[in-house]
């Protein structure tokens, strides 16, 4: 019974791994030789796509799109599934990391539209979860005078968890596993390309 009980708790933590696991999230690995059921060679895959990206990425990101988030493998999925709206979004893996992200841009005078208007937070994340991350940015946007930026929060958990990111001021839920139809209707109910851009949200 007690090697029952080990397997029970292997497969639910095999399953917690694979919670982007949709046709739409696979097809983003299309033609890559990876084990999609093993954990580790999941995140080896995302970590050498999320190296590729940063080698390649410009001094100042002008995406008005941010992702927050610690796991290499849902950033990359986030970013995938944007791209095929094509957006582009900045990536932070941490709440501290993503504060001083939006710091550097409102200090900066490089970046073209300055602050953020969509940003999607991930429930669970190391030292600052996702909650206290939302509450810190609003306490940010209010001192600075910044148009609020719309948060969604990003989770697989129950209706508890879905409320304290509401609560701390999210305006909208994303829900896991992240379909391409969910995230088009989301970022076509918030995020409203500017005058003279074009508008490919379908």
């Amino acid at each position: 019974a007690e090697d029952d009980d080990d397997d029970d708790d292997e497969e639910e933590e095999k399953d917690d791994r694979h919670s982007f696991m949709t046709s739409d999230t696979l097809s983003i690995f299309e033609g890559v030789q990876v084990k999609l059921w093993c954990p580790s060679e999941i995140d080896r895959v995302a970590t050498v796509a999320r190296s590729e990206r940063d080698e390649n990425e410009i001094s100042v990101d002008l995406s008005e799109i941010l992702v927050v988030d610690d796991e290499a493998f849902n950033q990359i999925v986030l970013e995938k599934l944007l791209g095929r709206l094509d957006l582009t979004a900045d990536v932070a893996s941490t709440g501290d990391d993503a504060l001083s992200k939006i710091q550097n841009r409102l200090n900066s005078t490089k970046v073209a539209y300055g602050y953020y208007r969509l940003i999607i937070v991930d429930y669970d994340m190391p030292r600052m979860s996702g909650p206290l991350f939302i509450q810190k940015l609003r306490h940010l946007e209010n001192i600075e005078g910044l148009t609020p930026a719309t948060i969604l929060g990003h989770t697989a958990y129950g209706e508890q968890e879905r409320m304290e990111l509401r609560v701390s001021g999210a305006n909208d839920i994303l829900y896991k596993p992240t379909t391409m139809q969910q995230l088009s209707e989301l970022v076509h109910t918030y995020y409203q390309p500017r005058d003279g851009e074009e508008e490919n949200i379908d």
